[in-house]
């Protein structure tokens, strides 16, 4: 795996019947991927702690190579990518960001017609929870939430303060709403030095830490945490998810 070319000193990348395939086209490499999905396995302790993220493939083929190889849970991006996920028989698909305006009714639908997979989103200020309480106390359903922290990116998510305490206790008593976690993403940290990388990621996870144990002081559960710790790999496979 470490050699670029094989034993015929032909690259592995190659591919024989390039000029029959369209351009642009997307490739896949197997025996690569699964090669991949073994290593990744490998590098945590329980299968059933590994969510990957689909975004990067799109693929209804990548994500069944996932699934017979005993991965269940998996993360995506777009609503299309969830019901690619639940087409494939996922069972449980985290939608990594809170729907609003129309995709409130979309999500609701997605819901509604795959009833064997367990959907989850995220939610981050309190007009997007009572859209999303709204539409589900309307069709009679329970939507799972996470809720979703800034750690530092400043890209989506509540600062994981007295604010973000209120807005979990409001999820835990909106109609409809089944809070069941925390969810973060640190992929602002891009420091060459893993040192670096690994105390930029403590002070993430002490943040993260100190609110779940305020939750959990006002007698409230926090189920699951769902980070993708995009900084520091070892302590990412140690815990609870993992991107492919």
């Amino acid at each position: 795996m470490n050699n670029p070319k094989k034993l015929t000193n032909r690259y592995w990348f190659e591919v024989d019947n390039v000029s029959e395939l369209d351009s642009p086209a997307l490739v896949f490499y197997p025996d690569r991927i699964a090669d991949n999905i073994t290593q990744l396995k490998a590098s945590i302790d329980s299968v059933s702690r590994l969510r990957p993220h689909v975004k990067t493939h799109k693929s209804s083929e990548v994500t069944l190579l996932m699934i017979n190889a005993g991965i269940a849970k998996f993360k995506c991006a777009t609503i299309a990518e969830a019901e690619m996920l639940a087409l494939c028989g996922a069972e449980d698909v985290l939608l990594a960001y809170q729907p609003v305006g129309p995709k409130v009714k979309r999500y609701v639908s997605l819901i509604k017609a795959f009833p064997l997979t367990r959907f989850s989103c995220l939610v981050d200020n309190e007009q997007s929870l009572n859209e999303l309480s709204e539409a589900a106390v309307e069709s009679g359903l329970e939507i799972n939430l996470f809720l979703d922290l800034n750690l530092g990116m400043n890209r989506t998510g509540i600062l994981p303060n007295e604010k973000a305490l209120a807005l979990y206790q409001k999820m835990n008593v909106s109609g409809g709403i089944n809070a069941i976690g925390l969810h973060g993403y640190d992929g602002h940290i891009h420091d060459v030095s893993l040192s670096q990388r690994r105390e930029k990621w403590q002070v993430g996870w002490n943040l993260l830490k100190n609110l779940k144990d305020s939750i959990v002081a006002k007698g409230l559960p926090v189920l699951s945490y769902c980070w993708w710790w995009y900084a520091y790999l070892s302590f990412l496979c140690g815990t609870t998810r993992c991107r492919m």
